[in-house]
């Protein structure tokens, strides 16, 4: 399913991804670019259907993973900086909404699920927070993964390729 199929009945989703577009600072990163955060949104959206969440609050999960990265630092700030740059770049596009019916706190509860090194353990996450946090893992799905995941993030974070391995090792 295209990320265009899956947000054709969310029209908030559909103007964060028009906003995310103009404005995101990362949109061509190596790692962490604009195909990250598609990826990660079309995966999320899967696994609620999968899962049967689906209904409920499914455009503040598509939003939220279409934010999570959002304006991401590749390598320069803490993980817990980026997470703090893609919330307040979410809560800013949202207080430009004529009219936003979603749950704010819930989706930046959603994107804290995505810091890295985890703050959150699994089993203290909600099924929605897991949602994320998983689809934020399934990049290594996508044909491109050895390209995007592992040399992507090395240039992004410096790092040569086999001192970055032992680390994405923990990460999975």
């Amino acid at each position: 399913m295209t990320i265009l199929n899956i947000l054709k009945d969310y029209p908030i989703a559909q103007k964060a991804l028009k906003h995310i577009i103009l404005t995101n600072t990362a949109n061509n990163a190596p790692y962490h670019n604009l195909n990250h955060l598609l990826t990660v949104t079309r995966h999320a959206y899967e696994g609620l259907r999968f899962d049967n969440y689906y209904g409920g609050m499914i455009e503040e999960v598509l939003v939220a993973c279409l934010f999570h990265d959002y304006n991401h630092s590749q390598g320069k700030l803490p993980d817990s900086e980026n997470v703090r740059v893609a919330k307040e770049g979410m809560v800013d596009f949202l207080n430009s909404l004529e009219s936003n019916p979603l749950d704010t706190d819930f989706m930046e509860h959603l994107i804290d699920a995505t810091e890295y090194p985890y703050k959150i353990p699994s089993d203290k996450l909600c099924p929605y927070q897991k949602t994320i946090r998983d689809a934020d893992l399934c990049q290594i799905y996508e044909y491109d993964w050895l390209k995007q995941n592992i040399f992507g993030l090395s240039l992004e974070m410096g790092i040569p390729v086999v001192d970055l391995l032992p680390g994405q090792m923990k990460f999975l």
